[in-house]
């Protein structure tokens, strides 16, 4: 299965006019846009959900953003979220790009529309360690009376290392995406999109995070009264949620359809379950170890403290001291914490215990390609082994070994 294969295309803009809108933050001025078929279309850049979570506020739960006085500049790209470059890093140049203070969205919406549109949420891809939303192209959905919503949201080190405590939990990149769509539900409105018609998609992570939302209590909403837009993101008590949610003003939470494009929370380079071992290992890296050098010995605030002042490019750049062949293994990822995640995402599923809202998965075209260039590389069997049982997480990995010998040499062969 295919889908919009035009988004990736890169828009052709000219700002020919400007666009002032009111929302409950403050006033912002877009800018009038023409798309690569001619099409015009309002585009609001830079808009902010949640504080910078920078100082006291990094590696802590993501706050919704304060207001603004004075108009706000809707025309500026919002700048990434910390990562590194890894095209240079391969190079051997370690380059980081983006900034701390990166939890904004854009908004994109049809001219001249009178009448409450669709909405569509884009999360980006890129294995939870790089990537943004700048380069989608809005031409392909506004030109058909959708409003698109694209975000920026943590990643790597400082969206997903987590303690497995409650000091740090992990799955602040995840929390980011829901307290977005928390921002959508209060304010699309005031954009020509309707809230009650909003779908999430993503591709590869964004696909597996787009589920993360479709299977996280977080993303559930039962209040009509929750019209405060300084307001955390707690999830509803499971122990309050009435039997018949259809009663409710919101029975479907902050959004009502998902498209997970090549990726799931199914997936095995989903998610994983050794983050206190990676955090020791990452207090060592970056002159913590005074947090304790083992799992048992962690002291979490401690390490937590230390990490928040800790340089960034530090942070940014420790990932790469595990990858045994290119960027492998993946290990800053989403984690189940009881909390944002209940239980494994299987488990969520066939227990019924997920937003029931409306689906499509599938595949894009050709993807194969995208990894088939780094297959040249030569292996040994030592680094085969190891490489199968830290990329297949779980039991995966001894799977792959156990392939029959008269299978190995085709495999061997497409590896290499």
């Amino acid at each position: 299965m295919e889908f919009l294969p035009a988004l990736f295309l890169v828009a052709l803009v000219t700002p020919s006019d400007q666009q002032k809108i009111t929302l409950t933050q403050g006033e912002i001025l877009g800018t009038e846009e023409v798309d690569e078929t001619g099409s015009l279309y309002h585009a609001f850049r830079s808009i902010p959900y949640a504080q910078s979570p920078t100082g006291d506020l990094r590696f802590k739960d993501p706050v919704p953003a304060k207001g603004w006085d004075g108009v706000r500049d809707g025309s500026l790209t919002p700048p990434l979220c910390p990562q590194l470059d890894l095209a240079l890093y391969h190079a051997g140049k370690k380059v980081i790009r983006g900034q701390e203070d990166c939890l904004y969205l854009n908004v994109f919406t049809p001219k001249d529309s009178h009448t409450k549109l669709p909405v569509m949420v884009w999360i980006h891809e890129g294995a939870f360690m790089v990537g943004g939303a700048s380069h989608l192209s809005p031409g392909p959905l506004v030109s058909r009376g959708v409003v698109l919503v694209t975000l920026h949201y943590r990643l790597g080190t400082l969206g997903f290392l987590s303690t497995e405590d409650s000091v740090l939990p992990g799955n602040l990149g995840l929390k980011d995406q829901t307290l977005a769509l928390r921002w959508v539900k209060d304010n699309i409105r005031d954009l020509g999109g309707d809230p009650e018609k909003v779908t999430v998609f993503g591709v590869s992570s964004g696909a597996a995070a787009a589920h993360f939302q479709v299977l996280t209590p977080y993303a559930k909403e039962y209040h009509q009264t929750d019209k405060v837009h300084n307001h955390p993101i707690n999830p509803p008590s499971l122990h309050t949620v009435p039997t018949n949610i259809l009663s409710f003003p919101y029975p479907l939470g902050l959004f009502h359809r998902a498209i997970l494009q090549s990726g799931s929370g199914l997936c095995s380079w989903g998610s994983r379950a050794d983050h206190r071992e990676v955090a020791v290992k990452v207090g060592q890296l970056v002159n913590c170890s005074k947090a304790g050098s083992t799992t048992e010995s962690l002291d979490s605030k401690s390490l937590l403290a230390c990490l928040q002042k800790t340089p960034l490019e530090e942070l940014v750049a420790v990932p790469q001291a595990f990858a045994i062949w290119s960027n492998e293994p993946l290990v800053m990822l989403p984690r189940v914490d009881g909390d944002f995640l209940p239980d494994f995402p299987a488990t969520l599923l066939k227990n019924n215990r997920y937003n029931k809202v409306d689906l499509i998965a599938g595949v894009t075209a050709h993807e194969g390609a995208f990894v088939a260039k780094n297959s040249g590389r030569p292996r040994t069997t030592t680094t085969h082994s190891t490489f199968a049982r830290r990329v297949f997480y779980h039991s995966w990995g001894d799977h792959v070994l156990s392939i029959a010998d008269e299978n190995a040499d085709a495999v061997t062969e497409v590896m290499n």
